[in-house]
């Protein structure tokens, strides 16, 4: 992958349950943030509780914390496994900027996404086109690969979490916020060992990295 592009999440990777899409025209929607100069969506990633269905992929620009008005819909039919699936969108030309929201459109046939029950209300849902947004109580495993390109303002460096071409204590607080749930977690950055989650271990390694 580029150093610009960067995975955005707010679940931890484990699916404690499954959001029930109450059958056809029920949305779920997750929120995400973007730089102000824009960024480019890469690939959408949800994690299912059981095989196949089919939904449609939406994003939408935001209304005042909730999903406003819609900048892509796609039907996803095809290869749906149990766990975590993935669709390339970085030929749909999808640029997003501050905050907006990703999510999807249940069919009758669609199955239960994951839900981490670790809240910290980036996730609406709604019954119907027409019907209120409320919050889940959990958050939705849908991710997005987000493309910063030239408005992330510098080259995308593991430890610098928050970009400011510096590694200090700043970043270390990030990264203990993405821990808690007040942070969206930046695999390509904070996950300073590699091995796939966000941790106190990566604490440890980037105080030692400032510490050196």
């Amino acid at each position: 992958e580029s150093e610009s592009n960067h995975e955005e999440a707010w679940d931890d990777g484990t699916a404690e349950e499954g959001f029930n899409s109450g059958g056809s025209n029920t949305y779920i929607a997750v929120r995400y943030n973007a730089v102000d100069e824009g960024e480019q969506v890469k690939r959408v990633k949800w994690y299912q509780m059981g095989a196949g269905g089919a939904f449609y992929i939406k994003v939408w620009e935001d209304d005042n914390g909730i999903p406003g008005n819609e900048i892509f819909s796609a039907v996803q039919v095809a290869g749906n496994a149990e766990g975590w699936n993935e669709r390339d969108v970085s030929d749909d030309g999808i640029t997003v900027s501050g905050d907006f929201w990703a999510g999807m459109k249940a069919f009758s046939s669609t199955k239960d996404v994951g839900i981490d029950e670790s809240s910290s209300g980036n996730t609406n849902h709604r019954e119907g086109s027409a019907g209120p947004w409320t919050t889940v109580g959990g958050e939705a495993m849908i991710r997005l690969l987000l493309d910063e390109g030239d408005g992330g303002g510098g080259e995308c460096t593991v430890g610098d979490v928050n970009g400011d071409s510096s590694i200090n204590v700043l970043d270390v607080v990030i990264i203990v916020n993405m821990i808690l749930g007040t942070e969206s977690l930046n695999y390509s950055t904070a996950d300073i060992n590699s091995d796939n989650d966000i941790n106190v271990q990566d604490i440890i390694i980037l105080i030692g990295m400032i510490l050196d």
